[in-house]
């Protein structure tokens, strides 16, 4: 679903592209950690006194779930 119009679509492209390599590469390292502090947040909701180990480990699982680029985590005896 896409409720934005095209317009603002094609005005937000026009900002984002302005920016810099590093500027974009900040933005999207600042999304992934904003996404990882969410799922934690929701883990621990879900799962009272859980570490922040075990937390991670749920990170790592949820996001092999949707990722087939992670099969290598398979391999660590994480879980």
């Amino acid at each position: 679903m896409n409720d934005t119009p095209e317009e603002v679509s094609r005005i937000y492209t026009k900002i984002i592209l302005s920016k810099t390599y590093q500027e974009r590469f900040r933005m999207g390292l600042d999304m992934t950690d904003t996404g990882w502090k969410l799922m934690a947040s929701g883990i621990k909701m879900n799962k009272p006194g859980i570490s922040d180990k075990e937390v991670n480990i749920e990170i790592l699982k949820r996001l092999r779930l949707y990722d087939n680029n992670l099969s290598w985590l398979d391999y660590l005896t994480l879980w």
